[in-house]
C-alpha cells in the first residue's frame, strides 16, 4: 500500500483553499450587496483580530459596506494559510448571524435546507430573515 507524501497532502489543501477563495470571489458581488460586515466579525474567532475588526468597521462607516466586505474577504484570504478551517468558520459565521441564504448560495445548499422558499424570496429582496417563518 502506498503512503501519500506530506507534499501531496499540502498540495491538496492548497487546491481546496484556492477553490474556496475563488468561490468567495465569484460570490463577492452578492456578499457586497447583502452582507453587513460588522455583524459577522464577532463570529469569526481566531480569524479577525480586534484591530482587523476596528479597521473593517471604520471602512464600513467611511466607505460603505461593499468596501468593508472587500476588506473582510482580503483579511480572510490572508489568514487562510494560518487557519486551516477559515472557510468553514466563515460559512458558520454567516449562518450564525442570520445570513443563511448567503451561506446556501455559496455552498450550493438546497433552499429547503435553510428555510421556507417564501421566506427566502423575502430575504433575497431584503424584507426578512431566514430565521423568520411565514
Amino acid at each position: 500500500m502506498a503512503v501519500a507524501s506530506p507534499e501531496l497532502g499540502s498540495a491538496v489543501k492548497d487546491d481546496v483553499d484556492n477553490h474556496r477563495k475563488h468561490l468567495l470571489k465569484v460570490f463577492r458581488p452578492l456578499l457586497r450587496t447583502r452582507l453587513i460586515p460588522t455583524t459577522i466579525l464577532l463570529n469569526l474567532p481566531g480569524i479577525i483580530s480586534v484591530d482587523d475588526a476596528y479597521e473593517i468597521k471604520r471602512i464600513q462607516e467611511n466607505h460603505g459596506r461593499p468596501e468593508a466586505v472587500n476588506d473582510l474577504l482580503e483579511k480572510l484570504f490572508a489568514k487562510s494559510s494560518e487557519i486551516p478551517d477559515w472557510y468553514n468558520i466563515f460559512i458558520k459565521g454567516l449562518k450564525d448571524t442570520g445570513n443563511e441564504f448567503l451561506a446556501a448560495y455559496i455552498e450550493g445548499t438546497s433552499l429547503d435546507d435553510i428555510c421556507d422558499l417564501e421566506v427566502f424570496k423575502k430575504v433575497k429582496i431584503g424584507r426578512a430573515s431566514c430565521r423568520e417563518r411565514v
